[in-house]
């Protein structure tokens, strides 16, 4: 399964920003994002 989703970073913990369905202790892939690259894909228009 490959699923994205918004995330932040809250006293040291990533919080995800939506409701995900995930067994405890799945493993999963964070893409850190610099403030400039998280405004390009929030506001990007097709």
């Amino acid at each position: 399964m490959l699923n994205t989703v918004w995330a932040v970073i809250r006293e040291g913990r990533i919080e995800v920003l939506e409701q995900v369905d995930l067994p405890e202790g799945a493993r999963v892939l964070v893409t850190v994002l610099s403030e400039e690259d998280t405004q390009f894909w929030l506001f990007q228009n097709y």
